[in-house]
């Protein structure tokens, strides 16, 4: 049991993990109160300890790099004392998102768990590929942990621009120029139109057309929306450019209202 409370064996730290779930399903199938899971940990542990699930290298498969792939990372104090994850920092051209809960450093008490969503972006990648995801944490001895994901992607789509914004002022009432974008085919499918992903983005397609398999179009800011509060003044979301055959290729579009 040391071992499992100093977090130098994940293998035995993970077999108590195992039987706590496992009790815990057979409470609730029989009508039990809940079992605390700190009571599968070492009280009297001053030091904090997180493990990774799953183990290793986690290998995602085979992959179109034309859609956003989610994937997590669930993330377990074994250790008896609070664990601090400190929240990342979001490169806005980075192809791994770590949609981190809250707009802070994220605390985990001894036995508690996290599921953390990660989604990779795989547009500039093709063939076999790799990428991982680190936190810092406070951990004294592991200040860095590390989940490495493998793929492997079939060539996506192209689609342009990879990634602009839209800024406008509200005090003038005029919108910026409209964005223009455009999808190419790769000769196994046609472009049939676009659409945004998410609907209550102040963006609208103004102009759409097909030529010769590809997909022109312009993209604005709805600044009317805006003024009536329907939408916030800044964000980021997808256009998507939809295909005869079911693959998709997309563009990030971000607004800034001032």
């Amino acid at each position: 049991m040391e071992a499992l409370v100093d977090g130098k064996s994940h293998a035995v730290a993970f077999v108590f993990v195992a039987i706590a779930h496992s009790l815990q399903a057979q409470s609730a199938w029989l009508g039990l109160p809940p079992l605390d899971k700190k009571l599968f940990f070492k009280k009297n542990n001053s030091k904090p300890c997180l493990v990774l699930i799953p183990f290793g290298s986690q290998d995602l498969g085979a992959l179109d790099g034309s859609i956003p792939v989610q994937t997590s990372v669930r993330l377990l104090n074994v250790g008896g004392a609070p664990f601090k994850i400190f929240a990342p920092s979001q490169c806005v051209i980075s192809r791994v998102r770590v949609q981190f809960p809250g707009n802070g450093d994220l605390a985990l008490e001894p036995g508690d768990a996290i599921q953390i969503p990660v989604e990779y972006d795989g547009r500039l990648d093709e063939g076999a590929t790799s990428f991982e995801v680190a936190f810092q944490t406070n951990d004294p001895e592991a200040p860095v942990l590390r989940q490495e994901f493998q793929a492997h992607v079939r060539k996506s789509l192209p689609a342009f621009p990879f990634r602009d914004c839209l800024q406008g002022r509200l005090e003038c009432g005029q919108p910026p120029k409209p964005l223009a974008i455009s999808f190419i085919s790769d000769g196994t499918s046609r472009f049939l139109g676009a659409s945004i992903e998410d609907e209550t983005a102040p963006l609208v397609i103004t102009e759409s057309r097909t030529v010769a398999n590809n997909y022109q179009g312009t993209v604005s800011l709805d600044l009317a929306r805006i003024q009536q509060g329907k939408c916030s003044k800044r964000g980021e979301t997808r256009i998507f450019g939809v295909t005869d055959t079911g693959r998709k290729a997309y563009t990030w579009i971000q607004w800034s209202v001032e």
